[in-house]
């Protein structure tokens, strides 16, 4: 291994601790006395870890065992910790994400954790793995988050799974277990619901020696006085940079304290993840209470808690002193997250601003008789167990065996059968459609599901994820594969060369190990790869502990090995590494006895025909015969971070983003203002305001304008650093401080590079942006957290960087030197044969396209600058014609109607007055506010439409009611079919395969003698473009429909005419099965599963050949002879459809 292969290794830290992992779980000799805790990922000791700790060390009946804490050494209060427990030999510390750290994770028996253990780790099924959590939660977790990334949670799911016990303080946090992370049903382990051992810290602190502590701290605290305890959570989006969060802490602190404090002490408690932040800022000094406090003891000197949506509250009911809720923000929250508990039924009153905070403080008997009733119900729901001695009772019943007497040891195990899916990539295509469609038909009260994929990024994927039923559950193969050094080369070697030999090398214990790590120790009854495309992803339902393995073949699998899409055979090696393993399934499910017959005859090489059977695919009869059209207008608020300055002296405060009602607030010229979210509200921006750091309310575009930063000092560096992968960041030329500051890209063109820092620049904001240099050439300025410092090995590293992205950097010279996002419109009025940048627009490039725009107006929307000069961004509509240099344009001044489409739109009039005549901009009373809009006009001046009572509205007035149609993939407004034509429908992916192209020329001919006819094709891919420039060549965009995905596609589907399908070959096409059920004629190519579906002829039109020929004669057969659908009773077919599927899942 060469020196730069080396250091990527050791920098991987990642991947390191995977392969020690993979070696330890081998081979490292078990201590049976040894616990290993791990508290906030080795912040700190606290928590309930803790309290279990303390209570060993000081019982004498656990003497023989060895304590192991890990560590996170950055974290200061670790040397007095370990100091204090030097004595002791049985306490040991270990530094986190060391060697040491993962020899000692498998030397141990028990583990003991309040979170998560890195992905990298699976425990021994000999190991005993406790997991205390840290909170009852009051805001909702998991899978009840709604709308999110279903990836999020996956390590905690994970954790949960392996873990022996879960610690509960009450039945609310067991739901959340079994119901909010999807463990019930699969579930292994016990749910030790008998409260919290680190709310026993309270029973035993005193108020004597937390106020000696709090003392020792330097803390302000006076023992005359009261103390009020503010907990904010964490909700901040960048931890790296939480100034904003801070300032509003401090603030609204020092304002509270400043009308509080001859009553009462404030002590402020700050999440974490800002902790570090918050010990360097003075103003926090004397009422920061340090991260290693822990929360438990600290509450017993606490008098009233102040928090947001933090779980410390639940705990602090156990002093029977009043809780104040100070939920500035919760109508961001409750639209991103939500809550468990509504606001009427908390402990105490909510609080929108500090200066209700203040009230209810100065009130605070009356509120705490008020909310008396609420107090005592969620403590005898939460706290019925906290009787002091919780940990004693946990820890008698894992490690002595006793019986709990008091809570209950709940297990989710049941005799439903555990199948584990491999769903694929869950894009938009049939073979996810046919997944989604058969987790719908299941009968859950039989089976238990578990789906199984890679972490989806695109909106796509967590799309379809969000379609499968709430019954099933995902988990997502997390971080790198716990592979040893050995084990990945015999994998990389088989994937490089797939053959017999290779396969028989392939390291399965180490694969086995793997899937332990995936499927968290779980194991199943079947395990299914329903996507069956990848070895990849198969070799993880082959190692998974099942007791049978299928897999699913979709199509003619060697014909889709073959298949080329753009020149490039794109299945062929995760095919071919896949045909090599098909020996090792217990099953090859075919989607029909013809594909069965197909693929037996085919892979004969690969396979004994015996594997072979086949299961039909279901349908999803619910979203078939559902006809919903609606248009549901979501409302986004968006997080910002903007200063402001007011227009006028008052300005207006309202109460929520959608009042009418508001209230006059003076600003004077010290005050700052600044938006911490924003929202469109009719014809205006509301903004989330806080007035010197402190939240009032919302105010209105129409008084406050943005307010641009400004530089406080700007600094000479040298060191270099890491650029992270980051999309939006924006690279700027001069400092964002001035509204002239120019732009010079994104930071996304410089990923993964090493620069160099040569100035900081500290910014009002409380921003830092650095200027930074490649090989003495100046990029710009950009934000420092979205660099990674370069601490060690500099010359290496760069020099591994220079090799890694050589052939980047050699076109630095023309990089990007300026960026300007604008929109205009120009002409084009001579192209180049060549342009010294490559990326440019030539007249040899798509000559017809070229042709076709010439004189045109075109769009441009953004326009750069490098060493050649500025090109322009050109768009014609929606299509992108290219970067053009600006000596080869007319730039179009004044008004001018760029094009005119027809449309047709129920829409509402949100404006007393629109244009009689674009051209001359005349104005006119609207009397009549919902219209029919027959035409959109793009013009250079912007987006009007033409309404049914002739005039013009512009874009940003009109609220769109009902469509009668969509926007094409060309561009084109397109009316869902009309009865007066013979509409003609086919649905698939846009891919060679699906012979769209041999469609539309076939479809070209007919139209001829068949004038309104029409052809919708629905469905989008990898031809897209293709299928484009064939419309636009024969000038049938009037005719042919190109409609992109949609995401229920039968209603347009019912209203036609005719449906057909043109495949070259198919598994089980599911579009006839659909369009049949919804009886609609149906037509196809004659191929081997369309002959099964159609029952050769009897229940549609088979074309007499399959070339254009053949697909035209299909058209004129369904035109002439009118004919009519098939009976189909799609419910009888899915009875049958699942009963196949369950067949195969149940025989031995």
């Amino acid at each position: 291994m060469n020196i730069l292969a080396k250091v990527r290794k050791k920098n991987n830290l990642s991947f390191q601790l995977a392969t020690w992992a993979a070696e330890y779980y081998e081979f490292c000799e078990q201590d049976s006395k040894m616990i290993f805790y791990e508290s906030r990922d080795g912040k700190n000791m606290v928590d309930s870890p803790k309290a279990i700790f303390e209570y060993m060390m000081n019982h004498e009946r656990y003497k023989e065992y060895t304590h192991v804490w890990s560590f996170d050494p950055a974290v200061d209060n670790w040397e007095n910790i370990i100091n204090f427990y030097q004595e002791q030999t049985n306490v040991l510390f270990v530094e986190r994400n060391t060697q040491e750290y993962v020899k000692y994770l498998y030397e141990s028996k028990f583990l003991i954790t309040n979170a998560t253990f890195q992905s990298f780790f699976i425990p021994r099924k000999d190991q005993v793995v406790i997991n205390t959590w840290h909170g009852t939660p009051l805001k909702k977790m998991g899978f009840d988050i709604k709308d999110s990334n279903p990836a999020g949670p996956q390590n905690v799911i994970r954790n949960f799974l392996f873990s022996n016990y879960l610690i509960s303080p009450n039945r609310h946090t067991t739901n959340m277990y079994l119901n909010s992370f999807k463990l019930d049903g699969l579930y292994q382990g016990e749910i030790l619901e008998a409260g919290y051992p680190r709310i026993d810290l309270m029973h035993k602190t005193t108020l004597e020696s937390e106020v000696k502590k709090l003392k020792e701290l330097s803390l302000n605290v006076n023992l005359d006085k009261k103390t009020v305890l503010y907990c904010p959570t964490w909700k901040g989006k960048d931890v790296n940079n939480p100034t904003s969060e801070l300032n509003q802490i401090i603030s609204e602190s020092k304002f509270l304290q400043s009308h509080i404090g001859s009553e009462y002490n404030l002590l402020v408690k700050v999440h974490p993840f800002i902790y570090d932040a918050a010990k360097e800022i003075d103003e926090f000094r004397g009422f920061l209470v340090p991260d290693s406090y822990d929360p438990n003891e600290l509450m017993v000197a606490i008098d009233l808690l102040v928090t947001d949506y933090s779980s410390i509250f639940f705990d602090f009911m156990l002093t029977d002193k009043p809780i104040l809720f100070y939920c500035w923000d919760k109508d961001l929250y409750e639209n991103d997250r939500g809550l468990y508990i509504s606001e009427d039924k908390l402990p105490g009153p909510v609080a929108t601003t500090i200066f209700e905070i203040i009230n209810y403080i100065k009130s605070i008997d009356r509120v705490q008789k008020e909310y008396r009733q609420n107090y005592e119900a969620l403590k005898s729901e939460f706290l019925k167990y906290e009787d002091g001695n919780v940990t004693h009772r946990i820890i008698s019943y894992i490690f002595d065996k006793h019986e709990l007497n008091l809570g209950e040891s709940i297990v989710s195990r049941n005799n439903k059968k555990k199948l584990l899916f491999y769903v694929g990539g869950m894009k938009n295509n049939g073979i996810t459609s046919s997944l989604i469609n058969l987790l719908k038909n299941i009968d859950y009260s039989e089976y238990d599901v578990t789906c199984f994929s890679g972490y989806p990024h695109s909106s796509e994927s967590i799309s379809n994820i969000h379609a499968i039923p709430d019954e099933a559950r995902f988990l997502f193969k997390p971080g790198y594969a716990m592979l040893s050094n050995k084990e990945q080369k015999l994998v990389a070697r088989y994937n490089e060369k797939p053959s017999e030999k290779n396969s028989s090398l392939l390291p399965w214990d180490g694969l086995k190990r793997e899937a332990s790590r995936i499927f968290s120790n779980q194991k199943f009854d079947v395990a299914i790869d329903f996507s069956g495309y990848s070895f990849f992803w198969s070799k993880y339902i082959l190692a998974a502990d099942s007791d049978k393995k299928l897999c699913y073949l979709h199509s003619d699998m060697l014909e889709d090995k073959n298949r080329t899409v753009n020149g490039v055979r794109i299945h062929e090696m995760n095919l071919l590494r896949l045909f090599y393993q098909y020996k090792n399934f217990d099953k090859l499910i075919t989607v029909s006895p013809i594909m069965q017959e197909v693929n037996q005859a085919k892979l004969s090489k690969f396979v004994d025909k015996d594997k072979f059977t086949y299961a039909l695919n279901t349908l999803d009869t619910e979203k078939l015969f559902s006809t919903s059209k609606e248009l549901n207008e979501e409302i986004n608020i968006l997080e910002s971070n903007t200063d402001l300055v007011n227009i006028r002296e008052s300005i207006e405060i309202f109460k929520s983003p959608f009042d009418l009602e508001s209230k006059s607030q003076i600003i004077k010229s010290t005050d700052l203002l600044r938006s911490v979210a924003q929202v469109k509200f009719a014809d205006e921006i509301r903004y989330k305001i806080l007035i010197n750091n402190i939240f009032v309310g919302w105010t209105s575009s129409k008084d406050v304008n943005i307010r641009l930063p400004e530089i406080v000092s700007i600094e000479n560096v040298d060191y270099f650093c890491y650029v992270k992968r980051n999309k939006r960041r924006i690279l700027w030329k001069d400092l964002p401080t001035i509204e002239e500051a120019r732009v010079v890209g994104k930071i996304w063109d410089y990923r993964y590079l090493i620069v160099k820092v040569t100035k900081e620049a500290y910014l009002s904001t409380d921003q830092v942006y650095v200027h930074i240099q490649i090989d003495s050439k100046d990029l710009g300025w950009i934000e420092k957290s979205v660099l990674n410092p370069i601490n060690s090995n500099l010359m290496l590293r760069k020099m591994k960087n220079h090799l890694s992205n050589r052939n980047r950097l050699r076109t630095l010279n023309n990089r990007t030197l300026e960026t300007v996002y604008e929109e205009g419109f120009a002409r084009i009025i001579a192209l180049p044969s060549n342009d010294p940048w490559k990326s440019a627009l030539t007249k040899d490039y798509e000559k017809e396209d070229i042709n076709i725009i010439n004189g045109k107006i075109l769009k441009y929307t953004m326009k750069i600058q490098n060493q050649n000069g500025w090109y322009y961004r050109l768009w014609d509509r929606n299509k992108f014609i290219g970067w053009v240099n600006e000596k080869n344009l007319l730039i179009i001044d004044g008004f001018h109607i760029v094009s005119t489409e027809n449309i047709l739109l129920k829409a509402q009039i949100i404006s007393d007055y629109a244009f009689s005549s674009l051209e001359e901009q005349k104005t006119i009373e609207v009397t009549t506010k919902e219209v029919l809009l027959t035409e959109k006009c793009i013009t250079t001046l912007g987006i009007y439409f033409k309404t049914n009572t002739d005039i013009f509205v512009e874009e940003s007035k009109i609220k769109v009611i009902k469509s009668f149609g969509k926007v094409d993939l060309l561009g084109n407004f397109v009316l869902y079919p009309q009865q007066e034509n013979f509409n003609i429908v086919t649905m698939g992916r846009l891919s060679p395969e699906k012979r769209q192209a041999e469609l539309i020329e076939a479809f070209n001919r007919f139209v001829t003698s068949v004038d309104n006819a029409r052809l919708y094709i629905l469905g989008d891919g990898p031809l897209r473009q293709e299928l484009i420039d064939q419309i636009k060549s024969l000038n049938i965009a009037d005719k042919v429909f190109l409609m992109g995905h949609e995401k229920n596609p039968f209603q347009l589907l019912s209203e036609a005419q005719f449906f057909i399908l043109t495949s070259e070959y198919e598994g089980q096409p599911m579009v006839l099965l659909e369009a049949m059920a919804l009886g609609v004629p149906v037509g196809a190519t004659n191929i081997p599963a369309t002959q099964f579906v159609l029952q050769n002829g009897r229940l549609g039109i088979l074309a007499q050949s399959n070339n254009v020929e053949g697909i035209e004669n299909m058209l004129i057969k369904a035109y002439n002879e009118k004919v009519q659908p098939a009976t189909f009773n799609a419910q009888e077919y899915n009875k049958n459809a699942i009963k196949m599927f369950y067949k195969q899942i149940e025989e031995v």
